[in-house]
Formats: structure tokens, C-alpha cells, sequence
């Protein structure tokens, strides 16, 4: 079922070529109304202050497309648990997100939980995020690249699931 609900969930810009539903949290209004400027009514609300907000808001609205992240967001929470906090709170969600500077650890954390948009606080511009919000609406083939990505995970996880039933069934035989 999940599946099916990422599936329509992506398809709907393909067929019905809608622009995302966009918020930014990087503690940087300045950053939200420039984005708005260039890229007109697709932003909504200021710039989220601390993650705290940014938890309520897509607890309150789950048709959120893209998320633009910081990930020295002001907050209780560290970056992996932030991070799990919101693909919890809606696992459709794409995420944009800005590191204050190279970091593997997190790079890999963040990549392993889906979000492979991103982007390094010193070398990142309004033109590159706006260029990637482009392909992210009109590129079909990335959408099924990341659409793709989950449903392999889900069998994967599906199978794997099934194999220790299995395996409970026979040693409950067993004993």
C-alpha cells in the first residue's frame, strides 16, 4: 500500500504537471523570500526557525513536496534523529538538504534514508537549488529511479520478513 501511495503521490506532477508544495527550513528568511522572488507562489510560509516547527507544520500538512533543510536547524534533536523524525512523519517528502560542511558520517546517514539532495553551506547558491527543484518536478526518470529504490527496499524487506516466519514456524514444529 505504501508503495502504491509513493507511486501516485510522484505521478501527480507527471500527469498533472502540479508544482511542488515547497517549505524551507534554514533558519534564513532571507534565503526563503529570494526563493520565493525566482521561483513565485510554489514557497509557502516564511522560513522555519527551528525544527521543532518544522515537525508541527507536516504533522498539519501532509501534501509537503520538498523540504529545503539546514542541518544546524535549531533544535532539541540531533541530525539523525531529526532526520528519522521527519521521513517518519511523511516518508514522501523529498529533502533538500544544506551541511555546514562535509561530513561522511552524515552523508551516508542522510543517503541511506533516501535524501540524495545535498548541498554544502559555503558552496551553494539559489540558482543550484532552484535548478534542482526543476528536475525534481519535470525529470520522470528520477522519479522512478527513487520510486523504484523503495519498492526494491520493500521486497527486499518483504522477503526477509517472510523467511523468519518461516523459520519461527519450524522451530515451533520443532518443540
Amino acid at each position: 500500500m505504501e508503495n502504491e501511495e509513493r507511486y501516485n503521490h510522484l505521478n501527480k506532477y507527471l500527469k498533472k504537471k502540479e508544482k511542488m508544495k515547497i517549505i524551507t527550513a534554514l533558519g534564513n528568511e532571507n534565503f526563503n523570500k529570494k526563493l520565493k522572488e525566482k521561483y513565485l507562489k510554489n514557497v509557502y510560509g516564511n522560513d522555519i526557525q527551528y525544527q521543532e516547527a518544522v515537525i508541527e507544520i507536516i504533522e498539519k500538512n501532509q501534501d509537503i513536496d520538498l523540504l529545503i533543510l539546514s542541518s544546524i536547524l535549531p533544535g532539541e534533536l540531533n541530525i539523525y534523529e531529526f532526520i528519522n523524525l521527519l521521513k517518519y512523519k511523511n516518508s514522501k517528502m523529498e529533502i533538500i538538504i544544506i551541511l555546514e560542511k562535509k561530513n561522511v558520517k552524515i552523508e551516508e546517514f542522510i543517503i541511506a534514508k533516501g535524501i540524495n539532495n545535498i548541498y554544502y553551506n559555503n558552496s551553494t547558491n539559489l540558482n543550484q537549488i532552484i535548478e534542482k527543484i526543476n528536475e525534481l518536478e519535470n525529470n520522470e526518470n528520477y522519479k522512478e529511479k527513487i520510486l523504484n529504490k523503495i519498492i526494491e527496499k520493500n521486497k527486499i524487506k518483504y522477503l526477509i520478513n517472510n523467511l523468519i516466519k518461516k523459520i519461527i514456524i519450524k522451530i515451533n514444529k520443532i518443540l
